[in-house]
C-alpha cells in the first residue's frame, strides 16, 4: 500500500441457492432467495463518510447463460457423488444379503440331484415352447429398455453457504482521500490472503449441502474441496465462483481530509492520515507536499463559493 490510500475489512456472509429438476433438466434459479448479508466494516484511516453502499454483483457470470453453464457444472458434481454414494450403499448391502447364504444352498443342490428324470424330461421343454407368445416377448423387451431410465440425476435443492468470510481490499491514490472510495471484494481473491503476518483462510467456511425433497428428505453436506477444478474451465473452485461478489463506495466528507478555512491544520491531518514523516524529508519536499494541498484546497474554492456566497463576500470585504 502506498502511502496515501485506503484499506476496507469487511466481514459478509452468503447463502446462494437454486433447483435441479433433475433427469437432465436445467436449474431453476430465483434471484429473490439469494441471501448476502454484510455484518459489519472497517475503514481505515477512520475518515468522516456522509454516505455508504453496498450491492452483490457478478463480475464474470454476468449473464443468465453464464450463470447457468456455471451451475450446470457445478450440479454435474453433485451428480456424481450422490451417485458414487448409491452405488457404495447398495453394494454394502448386496454384501450383507448374501451372508450366510452359501452353507443353505448345499441340501438344494443334492436335493436336485435326487430327481434327473424331472431334469431331463424333453417332453415339458416342448410344451413350454408355445406358452412364449409375441406379446410376451414384447413385454419383456419394454421391461428392459425402460430399466436404463432410474439412472437419471434425481431432483435436490443446492445451497451454497459462505459464513463471515474475512475480506480485505485496498485503494491507492490521492483519489482515495479526495473522491469516492470504491472497493470489489471478489470471494476468489479472498480465499487466502497474508495481512500484517496474519493468515486469511475463508476456504473452510464454504460448503454445499443438497436436500431432496419429499417427506423422507435428506441433506447431505459437501466441502469446499469436493468441487476443485481439475481443467481450471471456470476458475479454480466452483463454490469460489457460484459466491456473487460485493462492490462497497464511501462518500468521504471533504471536511474530514481538507479543510478550507484552516489550511494550517490540513497539512498536519493530512501527514497523520497517510503515515508520511517530516523527520525523513527535505525542505524542498515538505514545501511541495504544501503546494500539492493548497493546489487542492484551491480547485475546491469555486464550490465552496457557490455554497456560501454570503461568507465569501464579506471576506472579500473585510480585505
Amino acid at each position: 500500500m502506498s502511502a496515501q490510500g485506503v484499506i476496507a475489512e469487511s466481514l459478509a456472509s452468503f447463502k446462494i441457492t437454486w433447483d435441479n429438476p433433475g433427469n437432465g433438466q436445467q436449474p431453476k434459479w430465483d434471484q429473490n432467495r439469494q441471501v448476502i448479508e454484510l455484518h459489519e466494516t472497517d475503514v481505515y484511516p477512520d475518515l468522516i463518510y456522509t454516505s455508504a453502499f453496498a450491492a452483490p454483483v457478478y463480475i464474470k457470470y454476468n449473464s443468465a447463460s453464464l450463470l447457468n453453464d456455471l451451475l450446470v457444472a457445478i450440479n454435474k458434481v453433485i451428480d456424481t457423488k450422490l451417485a458414487a454414494a448409491s452405488n457404495k450403499k447398495e453394494k454394502v448391502n448386496e454384501l450383507y444379503l448374501n451372508v450366510g447364504t452359501d452353507k443353505k444352498e448345499d441340501p438344494q443342490v443334492k436335493a436336485d440331484e435326487e430327481k434327473p428324470k424331472e431334469i431331463i424330461d424333453t417332453n415339458v421343454e416342448v410344451n413350454n415352447e408355445p406358452s412364449v407368445t409375441p406379446n410376451d416377448q414384447e413385454s419383456v423387451t419394454t421391461t428392459t429398455t425402460a430399466a436404463p431410465q432410474k439412472v437419471e440425476s434425481p431432483a435436490y435443492t443446492v445451497t451454497v453457504y459462505g459464513d463471515k468470510l474475512r475480506f480485505l481490499e485496498g485503494q491507492e491514490g490521492r483519489g482515495a482521500y479526495s473522491s469516492g472510495i470504491k472497493f470489489l471484494y471478489k470471494v476468489s481473491n479472498n480465499l487466502t490472503k497474508q495481512a500484517s503476518g496474519e493468515q486469511i483462510d475463508n476456504r473452510s467456511k464454504i460448503w454445499a449441502e443438497i436436500t431432496s425433497p419429499g417427506l423422507l428428505s435428506k441433506t447431505t453436506r459437501f466441502e469446499f474441496a469436493d468441487f476443485d477444478e481439475l481443467e481450471f474451465k471456470f476458475g479454480g473452485n466452483l463454490l469460489a465462483q457460484v459466491l456473487p461478489s460485493i462492490e462497497l463506495s464511501f462518500t468521504p466528507d471533504p471536511n474530514s481530509v481538507y479543510s478550507k478555512e484552516k489550511p494550517e491544520l490540513d497539512i498536519a491531518d493530512v501527514i497523520k492520515a497517510t503515515n508520511i514523516t517530516l523527520g525523513t524529508k527535505t525542505t524542498s519536499e515538505i514545501k511541495s507536499l504544501q503546494k500539492q494541498i493548497q493546489k487542492e484546497i484551491d480547485s475546491r474554492e469555486p464550490v465552496e463559493k457557490q455554497k456560501q456566497p454570503g461568507k465569501q463576500s464579506a471576506s472579500v470585504d473585510n480585505k
